[in-house]
């Protein structure tokens, strides 16, 4: 949306690419671009769509657009045609066109340059790449650069730059093309140029080092030197505003090795007229801006990502501490439950002379067959964001006869993220579980002697009992009080 009209332009996308068009969309939607983003599939819906023509026939079905996206490489008519065509028609030429296409062809950026698009990008492959792509491009093309809501383009960029004064400096050793030159922009509906002339390529070098000025047009023959050795030599000297070539009839491989050299845009001579000048060095100087702010972002994104790589650096190193200092045996499984990593302990106390043989291994093969359902279970568990323990029996890699407490847990690439990793703790409890079998032992053994202690405990009383009663029955007194008769 450009904030200067009040309504959002209508932004008209030609790609024949479903997944390309639904990241986009969802691109635009990450920016939070509120523009009408439309959509056809080849070129000649395209040209029906801005024709009005078939199933939009209709203008409340087809608002003309201020700004097309468009794919090089479609069915039926392919990109190139419909720029081709788009900008032959008068009706149709002013309104912008940004080429977002896979190819990075040097001629594909050549052609369609010269058929006037307003901007080359290459597609990213990742929709991280293309959010980044459609941010920027929102930023510049409907923030930066004002556009009409209907699509005259050039118009409006003339009438709203018609206050900024755009320095030029002609480099060019022929008078009469220099004043040619000159007065086809004076000539020109946009307005103010301020011109400059180096009559030669050591004056236009110097000139180029003192940065004076927002664009360069440089003549290709400059007597013993040429324009695309003063591109070159202008870009070692960190010149960053735009390089125009302009070349005779015939050199493209010239205005080739030029854009190659780092020349932002060439002009044949004979060849351009005063608006077709006045667009070229405006789209230069726009896209210059353009290619700044994208290397902004991109120099922002990347400190980011920098930093992000600094704090995950920390945080492996502090996690990869944390399980060298633990002396149970520490490891981390992916989420098909095979082993990533063991810490030393670990691999000491399951005797593992080399990590290396079991990496890669599923973490229940190593178990015995009435293990498996638990380790199976627990890995399921964790995998689904719950932790879970359990104990188990496992022999070592070298066969020694362990005991283990068992937990698995999930770990989560952030706190809300989703589940990355597993991590699994096996604790040796063999001692512990020796200690509880002697323990069991000793107790059982301590209730087989109290029965037989009550056994001979009750059979003397019972005994006791009878001296009594035989005693009693002579008419004798009792011999041995009992104290548990009831």
């Amino acid at each position: 949306m450009n904030p200067k009209h009040g309504k959002p332009i209508t932004i008209l996308m030609a790609d024949d690419d479903a997944d390309d068009r639904l990241m986009t969309k969802e691109a635009f939607e990450e920016s939070g671009l509120v523009n009408d983003l439309r959509f056809v599939e080849d070129g000649v819906e395209l040209m029906e769509y801005l024709r009005r023509e078939g199933k939009y026939s209709d203008p409340a079905n087809s608002p003309r657009p201020g700004l097309i996206l468009l794919d090089l490489n479609m069915p039926k008519k392919d990109g190139r045609e419909a720029l081709k065509e788009i900008k032959s028609d008068p009706n149709l030429k002013s309104i912008r066109i940004v080429i977002l296409t896979t190819s990075n062809a040097g001629e594909d950026i050549f052609r369609t340059y010269d058929l006037s698009a307003a901007s080359y990008i290459t597609k990213p492959v990742t929709f991280d790449g293309m959010a980044e792509v459609i941010k920027t491009l929102g930023k510049y093309w409907l923030e930066i650069v004002e556009l009409s809501p209907t699509g005259n383009g050039t118009a409006e960029m003339a009438k709203n730059s018609n206050t900024k004064t755009i320095r030029v400096l002609i480099i060019e050793d022929d008078p009469d093309d220099y004043y040619l030159t000159a007065e086809l922009l004076t000539e020109a509906a946009g307005g103010k140029f301020a011109l400059d002339w180096a009559k030669d390529f050591e004056a236009g070098r110097e000139a180029i080092k003192n940065c004076d000025h927002d664009a360069y047009l440089l003549d290709y023959r400059l007597g013993a030197r040429d324009g695309v050795e003063l591109v070159t030599e202008a870009v070692a000297l960190g010149c960053k505003n735009p390089l125009i070539l302009l070349t005779g009839v015939g050199d493209h491989a010239v205005a080739m090795k030029a854009l190659d050299a780092g020349a932002s845009d060439y002009l044949v001579k004979g060849k351009f007229d005063a608006e077709s000048l006045e667009r070229t060095i405006r789209y230069s100087i726009e896209q210059k801006k353009a290619a700044e702010l994208l290397e902004e972002k991109v120099r922002e994104r990347t400190a980011e990502l920098e930093q992000r790589n600094a704090t995950l650096r920390e945080s492996e190193e502090f996690n990869r501490s944390l399980m060298q200092g633990s002396t149970d045996c520490v490891k981390v499984l992916d989420l098909d439950g095979r082993l990533l990593m063991m810490n030393e302990a670990g691999m000491c106390v399951m005797e593992i002379d080399d990590f290396g043989e079991f990496c890669g291994q599923a973490w229940s093969s190593l178990w015995p067959a009435e293990a498996v359902a638990d380790i199976e279970r627990s890995v399921k568990r964790a995998i689904a964001g719950e932790a879970s323990t359990f104990e188990a029996f496992c022999p070592t890699a070298k066969g020694t006869p362990k005991w283990w407490e068992i937990s698995v847990s999930p770990v989560r690439a952030s706190p809300d993220g989703p589940v990355v990793r597993l991590l699994a703790v096996s604790r040796d409890i063999t001692q512990r579980r020796h200690s509880e079998d002697a323990l069991r032992e000793v107790n059982s053994e301590l209730t087989r002697f109290n029965s037989v202690a009550c056994g001979r405990e009750l059979r003397m009383i019972e005994l006791k009992k009878e001296v009594n009663q035989l005693l009693a029955a002579r008419g004798e007194p009792a011999r041995y009080p009992l104290e548990f008769e009831t």
